[in-house]
C-alpha cells in the first residue's frame, strides 16, 4: 500500500515536471514572438519619422 503511494506521488512529479518544461518552453516562444512584434514596432515608428522629416525639408 505504502509503495504504491510513493509510487504515484513520483508519477505526479515526473507528469508535473514535464508539463513545466512544456510551459516554460511556450513561455520562451511567446517571449520571442513579442521581442519581433516589438522591434517591427520600433522599426515602423522609425521609418514614420524619417518620412516625416523629408516631407519637412
Amino acid at each position: 500500500m505504502e509503495i504504491a503511494i510513493l509510487c504515484a506521488i513520483i508519477t505526479i512529479g515526473i507528469i508535473l515536471i514535464t508539463e513545466l518544461e512544456e510551459i516554460q518552453r511556450l513561455l520562451i516562444i511567446i517571449g520571442q514572438d513579442a521581442d519581433k512584434r516589438e522591434a517591427t514596432r520600433i522599426k515602423e515608428k522609425e521609418e514614420e519619422q524619417g518620412k516625416k522629416q523629408t516631407t519637412n525639408h
